[in-house]
């Protein structure tokens, strides 16, 4: 916890309910929640950091990959989580699908079909089953239902810039 200019808490005392920041100032409480929260550590995956684009860390990034998306015409695109926690699980899937509709709808057919769209996540379906069968049908049609609709839980030991290529194990 950050308490602006108070600094990040230094000390719990769970009997008299209150927290104490850095600066020594009090902060009485009710409940506590204490949420680690987590960040992208791009450089845990040698060459993820060369070409690592997010809408998480900052609404620069999120327009950064917009104008990304609007311009990509052909290729491939990996939409990857290395591993958990992140800051909403959900999100991946739901931009995988999202990005689906918009090149097939809004940037058309001709666009849709020249863009594979892979869709790598570390652990099993975390959605209700309602969701999870709406997205391995999506999935399956980007060419990575299997992937997703079998839970693949993969290790990333890198990714190779140069010839653009994404190693899972």
């Amino acid at each position: 916890m950050v308490f602006g200019e108070d600094g990040e808490v230094e000390r719990v005392d769970l009997g008299d309910r209150e927290a104490t920041a850095k600066s020594g100032k009090k902060y009485p409480y009710d409940y506590l929640v204490i949420a680690t929260g987590c960040s992208a550590d791009v450089e845990s995956v040698p060459g993820l950091s060369s070409d690592f684009n997010t809408f998480y860390t900052s609404l620069e990034d999120a327009l950064k990959l917009g104008d990304l998306v609007k311009s990509f015409n052909k290729g491939r695109i990996v939409i990857l989580t290395v591993n958990m926690p992140i800051p909403c699980p959900g999100a991946p899937g739901k931009f995988a699908i999202l990005l689906d509709a918009y090149l097939h709808y809004i940037r058309g057919e001709e666009v849709r079909k020249n863009v594979e769209i892979s869709f790598l996540w570390p652990i099993g379906l975390i959605g209700p089953p309602a969701y999870n069968e709406v997205a391995s049908s999506v999935f399956g049609r980007c060419g990575s239902g299997g992937d997703y609709q079998d839970g693949h839980r993969h290790t990333l030991p890198g990714i190779d810039r140069r010839r653009r290529f994404v190693f899972l194990i």
